[in-house]
């Protein structure tokens, strides 16, 4: 009796795990327990056109139907999008967008309820983006040429290519991210042909198709020619050359004839540059066309002054007049025997009389004597300044010596000494820098706070011994906020991909609408982006940009383009991150408008809803959804729209 109970037990055992499908799990994958079919060998995925996905895999025996997949770039979770019989081993996906990377997968079915393994990886292809429609050109300020089309795609950037009549079709510009190119390098008379190229970035650059035969463009009408130098009179050193240039030439220069009267003295050649000689006088005349104009060369000594004694109690500056050296690569220095006398730095220059005349001002730091050595790196002629310095009252000081501070704060150090200067802070407070020294022997001293607290600056000048002291109060910092900005920037570069100007962005697609967290580097701030498409084709486009250095503030810009009716308006804003909450509408600039007839409080109330909708997405897709931290975490307090935040 035993023996038969056990076996009426495990036939009832066998019957429920025959019966009962397991749960199913996974990234929206079906799983069965039962197995037994073979994994389907994927052939390949190939877009064709805009519009079509071909999906290919090998025909898996015992099969009696096949289950497809889909995931897109950005997503995570592979889709069931169709079921097809057992005879089929192709797929054609219609229900995609152009410019679009979709990955695909296939599990073989037997009897609804045993299903195959799946390729994890997939199979991938970018349907193809056609060149952009409504193509024109048109002249712009008489000189140049300008090309527009309609923006096709989302997300999309252009390259633009550029033909003649005789030549093919070569690359002009890439990373056009507006709908418009403006060309300056045409030439006058010249027939010119242009084709605009779209192209999508994944995990590489996918480039769509552009019409070959181009738009033609108008032709630039040349300009009637003058021939004129821009200068009549020329200073010109041994060995130095220079250009002579036209006020308003377009002509052909190989019909210019070149002539210099006193060829011992100076030289010009077949393009106009003067090399001078021998020191003299002698005129360079150019002809064509019927037309002659001349310029007077004197060859003189490279560098000039006034004198070469000094004696100093103040800052002063002594003028330097260089001839026209030319294209050389010439430079100039200046060394100081004595340092702890004296400094110096060169001022801007400026033309007088045929010289370059350059200011080299000197400044006393303590009584005593030394020389200034100045030197050319074109023919080695060399000036020596000797400067005595008296009666010299060295000052160190600061236009605040006692701060309070929540943020990156300047100060402004004077120090007539002019010397290097040392300076001890507690680095677990703030940080210190020195910038570059003003002409007025003031130099800024930028503090960056770091915790709250009290703490000092003391400031040492090396020549005088003398010293400064600084007392700091830092308050009001958040560093939590600090914190949760360091790890998003951190999430961002380790996670997201690197656009054309080296900036770490992470994107979501939504539909018609994307959402994106971008690291600027070079500004060191982190933008949330938005792009939103109407359904009556109006395009939103909104930027918020939160610096590293000062979160407190956040900077906004909103575009609203209509495509259909061609109205736009661009408004800007900053607010303090802590205030903005579900009932805070911000005070939106207007910085243009175009074609747009709705009033000022539509483009507030426009601004202030998609800065909402902005902090929304980019809150409910990117922040807590991939980085387990929201907007109140990086100081946005009263945060309550949606209650998403």
């Amino acid at each position: 009796m035993k023996k038969k109970a056990v076996n009426l037990l495990k036939t009832i055992l066998l019957i429920l795990v025959l019966c009962i499908p397991i749960l199913q799990f996974g990234n929206g994958i079906d799983v069965q327990a039962a197995t037994k079919l073979a994994t389907p060998k994927l052939v390949s995925a190939k877009a064709q056109g805009t519009s079509k996905i071909k999906v290919t895999w090998k025909k898996v025996s015992g099969a009696d139907s096949y289950k497809i997949y889909r995931k897109e770039y950005w997503g995570t979770k592979w889709k069931t999008i169709k079921t097809v019989s057992k005879n089929t081993v192709t797929f054609t996906d219609t229900r995609i967008d152009p410019g679009t990377y979709y990955s695909y997968t296939v599990r073989a079915v037997k009897n609804k309820t045993v299903l195959s393994g799946y390729n994890k990886k997939g199979v991938y292809a970018v349907t193809n983006l056609g060149y952009p429609a409504n193509l024109k050109a048109r002249t712009i300020r008489g000189s140049a040429i300008e090309i527009s089309w309609k923006d096709n795609y989302i997300n999309s950037e252009y390259i633009t290519y550029r033909r003649t009549e005789d030549s093919s079709w070569k690359k002009i510009k890439d990373g056009v991210y507006t709908r418009y190119f403006q060309d300056y390098s045409v030439e006058a008379g010249v027939q010119y042909y242009y084709a605009v190229r779209p192209c999508v970035v994944y995990d590489k650059i996918y480039k769509g198709s552009y019409d070959k035969n181009g738009i033609k463009a108008p032709i630039i009408n040349p300009i009637s020619s003058r021939l004129k130098f821009k200068v009549n009179e020329r200073m010109l050193c041994k060995q130095g050359t220079f250009l002579l240039e036209f006020e308003d030439y377009h002509g052909n220069m190989n019909n210019i004839t070149w002539n210099s009267s006193d060829s011992n003295v100076a030289t010009v050649d077949k393009q106009g540059k003067v090399k001078g000689i021998n020191y003299g006088e002698t005129t360079i005349t150019a002809t064509a066309y019927g037309q002659t104009c001349e310029c007077k060369i004197k060859v003189v000594t490279l560098a000039q002054v006034e004198k070469t004694d000094y004696i100093l109690s103040k800052a002063e500056t002594i003028n330097i007049k260089w001839a026209e050296h030319g294209d050389e690569g010439f430079s100039y220095y200046s060394h100081i025997d004595d340092t702890n006398v004296l400094r110096c730095s060169w001022e801007d220059g400026h033309y007088e009389d045929g010289y370059y005349v350059c200011g080299l001002t000197v400044t006393p730091r303590t009584s005593g004597t030394t020389s200034i050595t100045i030197t050319n790196s074109l023919n080695n002629e060399i000036i020596t300044l000797h400067i005595t310095t008296q009666s010299i009252d060295i000052s160190l000081s600061a236009d605040k010596n006692n701060i309070t501070i929540s943020e990156k704060t300047t100060i402004i150090v004077t120090n007539t000494s002019g010397g290097k200067m040392d300076y001890v802070y507690n680095s677990n407070y703030i940080a210190c820098k020195f910038g570059e020294w003003n002409n007025d022997d003031t130099v800024p001293l930028y503090i960056t706070p770091k915790m709250n607290g009290t703490t000092t600056i003391q400031i040492t000048d090396q020549v005088s011994g003398k010293t400064l002291t600084i007392y700091v109060t830092i308050t009001g910092l958040k560093s939590s906020v600090q914190d949760n900005f360091n790890i998003l920037k951190q999430y961002i570069i380790n996670n997201g991909s690197m656009n054309s100007s080296y900036d770490y962005f992470i994107r979501y697609n939504s539909g018609s609408n994307a959402y994106a967290i971008l690291y600027d580097n070079s500004k060191g701030c982190i933008s949330f982006i938005t792009s939103l498409k109407l359904d009556d084709g109006t395009q939103i486009a909104t930027t918020m940009d939160i610096y590293m250095t000062n979160l407190s503030y956040a900077n906004v810009n909103m575009v609203w383009v209509n495509a259909r009716s061609g109205a736009a308006f661009n408004t800007s804003s900053s607010f303090r991150t802590a205030l903005v909450g579900n009932n805070s509408n911000m005070k939106f600039n207007v910085v243009s408008q175009t074609g747009f007839s709705g009033g000022y409080n539509l483009m507030q109330d426009s601004s202030n809803q998609n800065l909402h909708l902005l902090l929304d997405g980019c809150n409910k897709y990117l922040l807590r959804g991939r980085v387990g931290i929201t907007f109140k975490d990086l100081g946005f307090e009263s945060l309550e729209y949606n209650n998403n935040f």
